[in-house]
């Protein structure tokens, strides 16, 4: 959308899109990011179809810049000297609600994972409208959280 500076992609293992701020939907996802800038997506990481995966991993980023990065003036527009990529590297704080349609007679968790793709805990979540909603929240428990694991529970 040129109009709006967002897109959206949805295949049937992988959906989601990049919006500069507000709601986008890329068919079994949809989110609202806010004020915020935001790419958000889901992949099934079991080769199977979102619609009936047993886990996927949801990423959500923001924007982000090396530590010690320049720029000309507080717009960002222009760079003057790129930084250093650190573990003290800047993430933007933001959120964004989550509602991602899945298999309707299924119960699902969602956990928080660290970069290194290790769980730092489960996260809210609930089932409305027939979707599992929960928000993603890049302010983690100890370093920023980019990504969550979705995992279908065993019956």
């Amino acid at each position: 959308n040129r109009d709006r500076s967002s897109y959206a992609v949805a295949t049937e293992r992988t959906c989601g899109g990049f919006v500069p701020n507000g709601k986008l939907t890329a068919v079994r996802l949809a989110f609202d990011a806010g004020d915020d800038l935001a790419t958000i997506w889901v992949s099934s990481s079991d080769g199977k179809p979102l619609a009936s995966s047993e886990r996927m991993v949801l990423t959500h980023l923001t924007d982000s810049i090396p530590d010690g990065s320049v720029f000309a003036d507080e717009r960002r527009s222009t760079l003057i000297s790129w930084g250093i990529k650190t573990r003290q590297s800047l993430v933007r704080r933001a959120r964004a609600a989550i509602a991602l349609q899945l298999d309707a007679r299924a119960e699902y968790e969602v956990y928080g994972l660290d970069l290194r793709g290790v769980r730092t805990g489960r996260v809210a979540s609930e089932v409305q409208n027939g979707a599992l909603t929960f928000t993603a929240d890049v302010k983690g428990p100890e370093e920023a959280r980019l990504l969550y694991e979705i995992v279908r529970k065993a019956k």
